[in-house]
């Protein structure tokens, strides 16, 4: 069994990554990764939170609906309905 996705594939490096901000799971610019603690941090949804430590494991949090569609746009996968 094959599937196809219209997607980059995986291996390759995202200009996004996925962070636990101001209560929920934000796509974070690949450059704001590692801004210190306190700094701004840039999402797809246009919006800027400053960074905290780690706490709870992102993927329990709720997903920023803005930035799911604005990846699901960059990766070439079609946002949820």
């Amino acid at each position: 069994m094959s599937f196809e996705f219209n997607a980059v594939p995986y291996s390759e490096r995202r200009p996004f990554v996925w962070v636990p901000l101001a209560g929920q799971r934000h796509a974070v610019h690949g450059r704001d990764r590692a801004v210190p603690l306190g700094s701004p941090m840039h999402t797809l949804c246009g919006a800027a939170h400053p960074r905290s430590s780690a706490g709870d494991p992102e993927w329990l949090w709720p997903t920023c609906e803005p930035c799911w569609e604005e990846a699901c746009k960059i990766t070439g996968i079609h946002p949820r309905q």
